[in-house]
């Protein structure tokens, strides 16, 4: 067997799904082995997906223009600001029996942004709370714990591949700020069941596939409610005994929610359904990554990772996200994390 079936899987995931733990775990450890690992992210953004996939809005009324000038009603908008999100995350792994593992995760990021018009302007400008002040979005990082990651598996069967069903819990760790352009998650309780599949390939040696699909139900927010299709793909391949590389799909649909700027007719805080936006919003992606694991020994592992937004819909689009770690494992058969 490679090294991929005695490993659990960290996935960073983009915009406000990069706090959930991920994925791709077909496999599970032995019995009372387990880990730790450490992860530092630098994420990138200067775009925005809106509700049909575009990345412009079209101003429905006149608005102020950066020289002092007027934007007419009809112009098309599409500078938004940068988002450069840095941080790190905390990953523990153990598992209680062959076939029953858990995968804990917490993340602590700290978001900067910057805007990149004129200030005043609603459509492209810091988020002012209802007081009138700015609490993130002033150009400087803003760090904080985000959400908590818990899912268990449970592997049951290996035959004719890897099938290994998940519950999974994601959470806000304390009671973070929602509103802004910089911030850490959507403080948003969601509870997940799904399951992941995976083999190596026969047929074409050291090469190996392994998926998931999930189904998260976040918690009703204003009344309005939310699931979440979660879905990934990852294939890589064994350079060594201790090296790989690797390639990772991964999508979200989500089934209800608003639209932007669509289903928000007035960008300002007072407006509750723009205050809580970020989590009620129709958010879809499509993100592709490609990254490499090197095990130094039979506990110490290397990983890193690059990753980019394909297409979005409500969302900040990832021009790149960069992530490097390592992470080290206990027990008998230590269960070493690779980034995938």
């Amino acid at each position: 067997m490679k090294r991929i079936l005695y490993t659990t899987v960290l996935l960073i995931a983009l915009e406000f799904a990069s706090t959930e733990i991920g994925n791709c775990q077909a496999w599970t450890s032995s019995k009372g082995t387990g880990s730790f690992s450490f992860s530092y992210i630098n994420d990138f953004s200067n775009k925005d997906y809106f509700g049909q996939g575009e990345n412009y809005i079209i101003t429905p009324v006149d608005v102020p223009a950066p020289d002092g000038s007027i934007y007419p009603a009809g112009t098309k908008l599409d500078q938004f600001g940068e988002v450069r999100t840095q941080g790190a995350y905390f990953d523990f792994a153990y598992s209680f029996t062959d076939k029953i593992a858990i995968t804990a995760s917490i993340p602590y990021l700290a978001p900067k942004y910057t805007v990149s018009g004129d200030p005043t302007n609603a459509f492209f400008a810091p988020h002012r709370f209802p007081d009138g002040s700015i609490q993130l979005d002033d150009g400087h990082y803003h760090g904080s714990f985000a959400d908590i990651g818990v899912r268990v598996r449970y592997n049951i069967t290996s035959n004719p591949f890897f099938i290994t069903p998940f519950i999974e819990y994601n959470g806000p760790s304390h009671d973070y700020l929602f509103y802004s352009h910089g911030i850490v998650g959507r403080h948003v309780n969601s509870v997940g069941i799904g399951s992941y599949f995976g083999d190596t390939l026969s047929f074409l040696p050291n090469v190996y596939v392994q998926g998931r699909y999930g189904l998260a139900f976040d918690e009703k927010i204003l009344g309005i409610s939310r699931k979440r299709s979660t879905m990934e793909l990852e294939t890589g391949y064994f350079f060594t005994e201790a090296a790989r590389g690797f390639m990772i799909l991964s999508a979200q649909i989500t089934h209800g929610g608003l639209n932007a700027p669509y289903d928000f007719p007035i960008p300002v805080a007072s407006d509750p359904l723009f205050f809580h936006h970020t989590q009620i919003t129709r958010d879809n992606f499509l993100n592709i990554g490609f990254g490499g694991q090197y095990s130094l020994n039979n506990r110490v592992d290397f990983f890193g990772l690059v990753a980019h937004m394909i297409t979005a819909r409500n969302l900040h689009g990832l021009t790149y996200g960069l992530t490097f770690g390592m992470s080290y494992g206990f027990g008998g058969a230590p269960q070493r994390p690779c980034h995938c």
